[in-house]
């Protein structure tokens, strides 16, 4: 179908969806040249996602509204703690309206549900402000767990056992790809993930805002995780180890920091 015909049709599908959404003719042009070959139901996701991230104000309330439907009922159901769930939104928003691409928002490719997606990505960011408290239990932390029995994702057997028996492999891997990145890159991510501070804690310390250093941890994380995938796919032997890597919705940095050195 041509792309004037797809995007009446998937246009019509948001606005189905999404009776608030409001949408004007600049969108389209940019749409054009990344215009995804996905489903009808896919597309329309995209599509809000991509009006949000240009600005489009009844798209990011779109979405703002479905992560906060998410997360409250995230927050009831494993009773996240009530003094926490501002700072973990706030988290959540941060993460996924930064910079251009740099926001968590822009990553999304329409593979699966917006949903499922967001909720993800919710609850990971959600779970760093737990982190970083001090009030936080050693079984908040296994953010692997979480993700295998709270949000439902469940290794079989055979991949269970590589995750566990490949630990060198990573680490290796993940060494390599700390050293690429600059000075600013590698301290604010082992003063986030080995020492828990908070986003506020590392504006305070570099000097910066806290939007800024949101920014730039994303950026570090993100570098790391396309390097590590990178070297586990160069090497033969480790491919069904990245194979594997590259199926998670975001490779867990904090895990990787706890393989043993």
């Amino acid at each position: 179908m041509p792309f004037e015909l797809e995007w009446v049709a998937t246009l019509g599908d948001c606005v189905s969806r999404w009776p608030l959404l409001k949408t004007s003719g600049d969108a389209k042009e940019a749409c054009r040249s990344a215009w995804p070959s996905l489903s009808r139901e896919r597309r329309a996701e995209w599509l809000l996602t991509r009006l949000a991230l240009a600005g489009n104000a009844s798209a990011q309330q779109v979405i703002d509204a479905w992560v906060i439907r998410l997360l409250e009922a995230w927050f009831r159901r494993q009773r996240f703690p009530p003094a926490l769930r501002d700072d973990a939104m706030q988290e959540v928003r941060s993460a996924l309206w930064g910079v251009g691409a740099q926001s968590e928002l822009a990553q999304f490719e329409g593979r699966g549900p917006l949903d499922r997606w967001l909720q993800i990505v919710s609850v990971r960011r959600a779970l760093n402000t737990l982190r970083s408290t001090s009030a936080a239990r050693t079984s908040d932390l296994a953010l692997d767990d979480v993700e295998e029995e709270r949000l439902g994702l469940t290794l079989g057997a055979d991949l269970r056992l590589l995750k566990t028996s490949q630990q060198q492999a990573f680490k290796k891997a993940f060494e390599a790809a700390l050293l690429t990145l600059d000075d600013r890159g590698r301290l604010l991510l082992s003063m986030r993930y080995l020492q828990g501070a908070s986003v506020e804690q590392l504006a305070t310390l570099v000097g910066a805002h806290r939007v800024s250093v949101s920014k730039w941890l994303a950026e570090a994380r993100r570098s790391v995780q396309r390097e590590v995938l990178a070297r586990l796919e160069g090497d033969a032997r480790d491919r069904p180890l990245a194979a594997w890597a590259s199926s998670q919705p975001n490779l867990s940095i904090s895990r990787l920091f706890q393989l043993p050195r």
